[in-house]
């Protein structure tokens, strides 16, 4: 796989959003509201508050609020935190995408008309030209704003489909939906859904964040740092990018033998690998059974099985083709794998899907949506959403 340079996007569908008065909701003195025609409630606040708490563990807190619109006209509310952020589309009140840990993509755009239509597609007017907050260099023009209505048209009639599929099963909606322009739904009383995770899950959803400076860049000094905890490889080689993981979790959950103490290391205090030390090294094993960059669930575990060798460790690995299945059944039993198919490509931008593998840690029971790491630097939580088209090979396990 190619470097990925950017923040984590991760796309969801969990909550609502109430167009009503919002004088209350800004009252406290601790919310910027963007100005705007529409409104949000009052029960709107206590509702937003109880799910950001919930998600990032009360440690985040709503900082701002802003309206963002699809190159369609319809409505978006972004909820930007500190760190994190929820967008969320205002008539179905479904959440589109969030993170607990990365910077609002918005985070520095203030008196401009915001554009959205899905993750990665994150826009703004300057100066009547429509630029990517990210990519600057990144600009529409007449042939590919029409690309960026059809992804807004689509990704309405999915947020619509879901809505009703969560109305239809209400007892198993992660958040309850108010009654917007008398669409039949829930009232504000179901707990948010918390999501499943493996014991010691941070050390995976942590691993290879990256840190902005004070313009909202991510400055290459913290690229390469995220590089290095990751043990990270260009090249293709993203199978021995999550094994490399996949071990370096069980050392730090277990400690032993899994990865070498001179291997470890913290960077400005963040914990991780100390460079591609157990990536080059598995990436070696499978040059010696013929193995190039691109893998499968077997050519992981041929690897991880020589280095178990090489390392003393015991355990057991092993592999399966049976798609998802057996990922969600292991962090069921507490324990990540590594994940094989052709899965969405969250960089900004990004319309296609890529064949690649990541390490998954967590999971929506509901919907059986999945947390993982991308091995890239700034994806370190994406969620691969029970909702989207994707194809799942299978996977590469260890059992301690």
């Amino acid at each position: 796989m190619k470097k990925r340079l950017l923040s984590i996007i991760a796309s969801a569908t969990i909550v609502a959003i109430s167009c009503v008065n919002f004088s209350a909701f800004a009252a406290n003195g601790n919310i910027n509201v963007q100005p705007s025609k529409t409104h949000l409630s009052v029960a709107m606040e206590q509702h937003l508050n109880q799910t950001v708490s919930v998600l990032s563990k009360g440690q985040n807190g709503i900082s701002e609020i802003k309206e963002l619109q699809d190159f369609n006209n319809n409505l978006y509310y972004l909820v930007e935190c500190n760190p994190g952020y929820y967008i969320i589309e205002a008539e179905t009140g479904m959440y589109v995408e969030y993170s607990t840990i990365s910077e609002s993509p918005y985070k520095n755009c203030t008196g401009n008309k915001l554009y959205y239509a899905g993750p990665t597609f994150f826009y703004e007017e300057v100066n009547g030209k429509i630029v990517h907050t990210i990519e600057k260099n990144e600009i529409l023009n007449t042939d590919t704003i029409q690309g960026a209505k059809l992804a807004s048209a689509n990704l309405r009639t999915e947020l619509l489909n879901t809505a009703e599929k969560r109305i239809e099963t209400t007892s198993k909606t992660r958040m309850s939906v108010p009654k917007v322009d008398g669409r039949n739904v829930v009232p504000y009383n179901v707990e948010p859904e918390m999501p499943t995770y493996v014991t010691g899950y941070d050390n995976l959803k942590y691993l290879g964040m990256v840190y902005r400076d004070q313009y909202g860049n991510i400055t290459p000094e913290s690229r390469r740092a995220a590089e290095k905890r990751l043990g990270y490889v260009d090249g293709g080689y993203c199978g021995y990018i999550a094994g490399n993981l996949l071990m370096y979790y069980w050392q730090m959950r277990l400690g032993g033998n899994y990865v070498p103490e001179a291997w470890l290391g913290s960077i400005n205090g963040d914990v991780g690998l100390n460079g591609p030390n157990l990536t080059q090294i598995l990436i070696n094993y499978g040059k010696i059974r013929g193995i190039g960059a691109g893998t499968t669930p077997i050519d992981i575990y041929n690897v991880l099985c020589d280095y178990q060798d090489s390392q003393g460790f015991g355990g057991v690995v092993g592999y399966d083709y049976l798609g998802s299945y057996n990922v969600i059944a292991e962090i069921g039993r507490d324990r990540p794998s590594i994940l094989f198919g052709y899965l969405p490509d969250p960089q900004p931008g990004a319309t296609s899907h890529i064949t690649h593998a990541v390490v998954a840690y967590g999971i929506y029971e509901s919907d059986a949506s999945i947390f993982c790491n991308y091995g890239w630097p700034g994806y370190s939580e994406v969620v691969l959403w029970g909702h989207q088209s994707m194809a799942f090979a299978g996977c590469t396990t260890y059992t301690p």
